[in-house]
């Protein structure tokens, strides 16, 4: 099992420069607004884009996305020395952040499991989802999803403990990053 985890490592380290403009252009302008300006002062009238470079894009996600990638964008222009160019760098951190909550998800899921089924099956779930090939697809990609998936999947375990309030703000939480949340 330790060879699953190494290749999809692997795997994702790269990808990690690969950019997709079709899909990560958003997150690109989005993390340098909100780690600029801050997510508050992103939303605006109907149509309201915000631009990076030739990038001009428009805001359409839940106020939680745009935080969480203002964290990104903070990182990245603490990587940068102040800066924010848009190149394979900014990719790469887009990229990273994605990488680094697919490792959180593992893990809870790694932890899920051993405390609900045992050690027997507990490596296989995790490799299960850490060698997904529609998971590695969308990390490729450079989308966001992880980033709704870690308070969804935490909104289900709370309900299946009976923690019907921690329950409900983590799905609070998933919805509030994107829709798909719901």
């Amino acid at each position: 099992m330790p060879a699953a985890f190494v290749l999809g490592l692997v795997l994702r380290i790269a990808i990690l420069p690969v950019a997709v403009s079709a899909v990560d252009d958003s997150w690109r302008a989005w993390s340098y607004h909100a780690a600029t300006e801050g997510p508050a002062h992103m939303y605006g009238p109907k149509g309201h884009t915000v631009q990076l470079g030739d990038i001009d894009a428009p805001v359409v996600y839940p106020p939680l996305a745009l935080d969480e990638l203002a964290i990104v964008g903070r990182v990245y222009l603490a990587l940068s020395d102040g800066r924010f160019p848009d190149d394979v760098r900014l990719t790469m951190t887009i990229k990273g952040a994605i990488v680094l909550l697919d490792v959180l998800l593992t893990t809870l899921i790694f932890l899920i499991v051993r405390d609900a089924a045992g050690s027997r099956i507990v490596s296989l779930a995790a490799v299960a989802y850490w060698l997904n090939p529609a998971v590695l697809m969308i990390t490729a990609l450079g989308y966001i999803d992880v980033f709704l998936a870690i308070p969804a999947v935490g909104a289900v375990v709370a309900a299946s403990y009976g923690r019907p309030w921690l329950s409900g703000a983590l799905f609070a939480a998933a919805v509030m990053t994107k829709p798909q949340g719901v």
